[in-house]
């Protein structure tokens, strides 16, 4: 029985909502097998991967899409279009520029960036969600303050997950 993308997403929001925890598998062998590393595929050959992905399971399926593959919020929306056509029914965007003298956008850009790609995914025929992350604590002079403004303004642009890599854990939370 084939799922249609629509049932797909309604599946994986569903998932986020449960308080339960579930595990979201990360297989993307398609850039080890092509000799790169993280962040070094292009939009095209991620996107073909994450064809071939949904291609092979009625799962729903999510793609870490780096960091939309432009600097330009315009690109991020296109991304995350191109995105809903290949099949995913989610994605991350991150506030990464790929630039090691400068890691992270600047505030004001990373969120028109995030609210761009949320508007495009608002736009789809179904619920597409937006995880938006905050890369701060990977680099130089982490700030947890300014992590967490980061990821409140992308909550105020209506992404639908909010995510630090590598932010300590609370005992209790």
């Amino acid at each position: 029985m084939s799922t249609t993308q629509e049932e797909k997403a309604t599946q994986f929001r569903a998932l986020h909502e449960n308080p339960s925890t579930f595990v979201i598998p990360n297989p993307w062998v398609a850039a080890c097998a092509l000799g790169k590393g993280d962040g070094e595929l292009s939009r095209d050959e991620a996107l073909a991967h994450s064809r071939m992905i949904v291609d092979a399971t009625d799962l729903p399926v999510s793609a870490d899409l780096e960091m939309g593959f432009g600097d330009s919020p315009e690109s991020v929306a296109e991304t995350v279009r191109l995105a809903a056509e290949v099949g995913l029914v989610g994605c991350t965007i991150e506030d990464t520029t790929g630039d090691p003298d400068r890691p992270l956008y600047d505030v004001t850009l990373a969120v028109e960036r995030i609210a761009a790609g949320a508007e495009a995914a608002r736009s789809l025929g179904f619920p597409l969600l937006l995880t938006a992350r905050a890369h701060n604590l990977m680099y130089a002079n982490p700030s947890l303050d300014e992590t967490i403004q980061r990821l409140q303004a992308f909550e105020r642009t209506q992404a639908d997950v909010l995510f630090a890599p590598f932010a300590p854990q609370f005992p209790g939370r």
